[in-house]
């Protein structure tokens, strides 16, 4: 079913936009950036309308006779007055092959009256290629004119700043503001102050706009399977200087085409690149490669340097693990570290058409408990609401428009460094504060359907969070909540799909496997961490009979 816009969505969210970045960046704005607003505030209502319309197309170019918008009246006309602002371009030089696709096949056939029956069969590619091999291109352009006009939206460059500015990314576009505009989504109420904005000189801008549309040849550039062209693109990358958000993209991009010149076996030059970054699996594919190289020694002692500073739990336990094959091939004493065993049991219940979980939750429920279906949702929630007022407090960079879910660096290494101190004093709140719980119900009610990263909505009700706030020591949500804050990335996926309440006190964790299913690494990950902390859990692999 199509979606109905409001009337004038597109302007006035473009008119959004282009305020809030014209109200926080005119002073980086370069003239030629700050000229697009305030021109366009002087173009008459319809040409701002139709203007808007057509970058929210994909372009770059249009028929001037495909344009037909209800709203806006004698188009014909608003395109002279867009030409004549700068805002289009009529009729500019194009390339023959980008014009003639404007074209439909029947257009084509009609372009010229001396083809022969036999094009009839022709597909429109052949077609294209018959007239760009055309000695009269110039005539075959005047009778295009005289069909339809093409039309070529300007200032393009500006409005990728502009777009920067506001969402910090280039994914994004007028089309998010659809369903806050139809009432689906309502946003938290929160300030940006200036000072906050996440883009503080004109050199981090540039700088972060070349890498963003550098990111968008990466894809290319890697299927060309071509090492120097690998190598020279890398050396187009911007320098991320001390900026944490530029170097985690640049990090990111420099392990893709690091890992592209390792496929492609080319390992001096795959291991020059992952040395420049420091983002995971970095060092990981550097110990492998170093391996492969029978490099056996310095491979060691790179996974010893790991354990020593593991950027996070997974790398640590590469390193753990990789440790030990190294040293076995080495003739080394091994000593492998401590795996405690899994808490497992065997359910053999009847055969139903109902997905697994659901069943033990019949199950469950048939022996007097309280089960819920939960999987990853019930803890990312219930952190969502205990630091709802830290994850829209104004961090620097956090927060580029009043339309997020969340502080972009939330699931980066940055999000508990930069709160520290907040993080450590709401955990201590949580421990001893004898109105947590209060607290946290309050907090769900005021913030009920109010976008949140990490909360969804339709997994949690008061009555779960109720039982939760009773039955599990404050030490246990204190404990998952501190691990989950230094990375949330990593942390967020593994958890127990049910969470299970005895009739009278305490609660389960408990994992479903079908048959034939098996634990997967951020599982096993969560279950040692639950070990260690006293946390009652439990893996039921369900059999049939």
């Amino acid at each position: 079913m199509a979606i109905e816009l409001p009337e004038g969505y597109y302007l006035d969210n473009f008119q959004k936009l282009i305020d809030f970045v014209y109200r926080q960046y005119s002073d980086l704005l370069t003239e030629p950036e700050k000229a697009l607003s305030v021109d366009f505030q002087k173009l008459p209502l319809d040409a701002q309308r139709l203007y808007v319309r057509l970058i929210s197309r994909k372009g770059p170019y249009f028929r001037s006779d495909k344009l037909q918008y209800s709203e806006i009246s004698s188009i014909p006309q608003m395109l002279e007055v867009l030409a004549e602002a700068d805002f289009v371009a009529i009729n500019p030089e194009i390339d023959m092959e980008i014009l003639l696709n404007l074209l439909v096949r029947q257009e084509l056939l009609e372009l010229d009256t001396t083809y022969t029956k036999g094009w009839r069969s022709f597909k429109k590619p052949a077609l294209v290629e018959h007239f760009l091999q055309a000695e009269n291109k110039a005539a075959l352009v005047k009778q295009m004119t005289q069909w339809f006009s093409w039309i070529e939206p300007l200032r393009l460059r500006e409005l990728l700043i502009y777009r920067l500015c506001f969402f910090g990314n280039l994914r994004q576009d007028l089309t998010e503001f659809v369903l806050l505009d139809l009432g689906v989504m309502s946003y938290e109420n929160y300030q940006i102050h200036q000072e906050d904005r996440y883009f503080q000189g004109r050199v981090l801008l540039d700088n972060t706009l070349q890498m963003l549309l550098l990111r968008e040849l990466a894809e290319d550039v890697l299927a060309s399977k071509d090492i120097q062209t690998i190598l020279d693109y890398f050396q187009l990358l911007p320098h991320h200087g001390e900026d944490d958000a530029l170097k985690r993209r640049h990090n990111r991009l420099t392990n893709t085409l690091a890992r592209q010149l390792e496929r492609l076996g080319a390992w001096p030059e795959s291991l020059q690149l992952y040395q420049q970054s420091d983002h995971p699996p970095a060092r990981e594919r550097q110990a492998r490669i170093l391996a492969q190289q029978d490099k056996l020694e310095t491979a060691l002692a790179l996974c010893i340097e790991i354990k020593t500073t593991p950027f996070n739990e997974e790398e640590l336990e590469f390193a753990e693990k990789f440790q030990i094959k190294l040293q076995k091939k080495l003739g080394q004493p091994v000593h492998a570290a401590h795996v405690p065993d899994i808490v497992e049991s065997e359910w053999n219940l009847p055969f139903s058409e109902l997905p697994v979980e659901l069943q033990v939750v019949e199950f469950l429920e048939s022996q007097k408990f309280q089960a819920f279906y939960v999987e990853n949702h019930l803890w990312k929630g219930l952190f969502g609401l205990a630091f709802w007022d830290i994850l829209f407090m104004p961090v620097r960079g956090a927060f580029f428009n009043l339309y997020q879910r969340g502080p972009a660096d939330l699931f980066s290494d940055e999000f508990r460094r930069k709160r520290q101190s907040q993080i450590e004093k709401r955990l201590q709140c949580i421990q001893e504060d004898k109105a947590w719980p209060d607290m946290m119900l309050q907090t769900f009610r005021e913030k009920y359907n109010i976008s949140n990263y990490l909360v969804y909505w339709p997994k949690l009700s008061e009555e779960l969070i109720q039982i939760c706030l009773e039955r599990i020591p404050r030490y246990h949500f204190t404990s998952i909540f501190d691990r989950l804050s230094w990375d949330l990335r990593a942390n967020d996926t593994g958890f127990p799909d049910l969470i299970a309440f005895p009739e009278h006190h305490g609660y389960e964790l408990i994992e479903v496997k079908a048959p034939g299913d098996r634990l997967q690494q951020n599982q096993k990950r969560w279950i040692r961490y639950f070990t260690e902390y006293g946390i009652p859990y439990r893996v039921v692999y369900v059999t049939y009979h």
